[in-house]
């Protein structure tokens, strides 16, 4: 079932998405950043080699039309972006590395790590 989320950037702007939750294999669990959501993520400056594959992701997509630049280092979703995996959405998202389970939050304000907890529970 896809759960909508929405994530908050430093600089308070505000993105949207989907995650198709996978309960068996949270790592095949994908999201899809929702046309109309701001991003911000200055593509000419990779803070690091570990998220660099998000960075040319989001490039990309700018590229293919799919992203418009707004200002310096924001950038507004003009057609959704899918299939991303959870903490690279963030990164797309927010320019920051870090874990995406504990930046996206569902739709009631609990983290989207809240499912993985939840499953992990239920396993008992």
């Amino acid at each position: 079932m896809p759960n909508p989320i929405t994530i908050r950037s430093a600089n308070g702007t505000v993105a949207t998405g989907i995650c198709a939750y996978d309960p068996h294999h949270t790592r095949r669990s994908k999201v899809t950043i929702k046309a109309g959501s701001i991003l911000t993520i200055d593509l000419n400056s990779v803070p690091g080699r570990n998220i660099q594959q998000n960075y040319d992701t989001a490039a990309a997509a700018l590229k293919s039309g799919k992203l418009k630049q707004i200002g310096n280092g924001t950038y507004e979703v003009v057609r959704d972006l899918d299939e991303l995996s959870v903490s690279g959405s963030a990164v797309i998202v927010t320019g920051k590395p870090g874990s995406g389970w504990k930046k996206w939050r569902l739709s009631d304000g609990r983290l989207l790590d809240a499912l993985r907890h939840e499953h992990s529970k239920s396993k008992v």
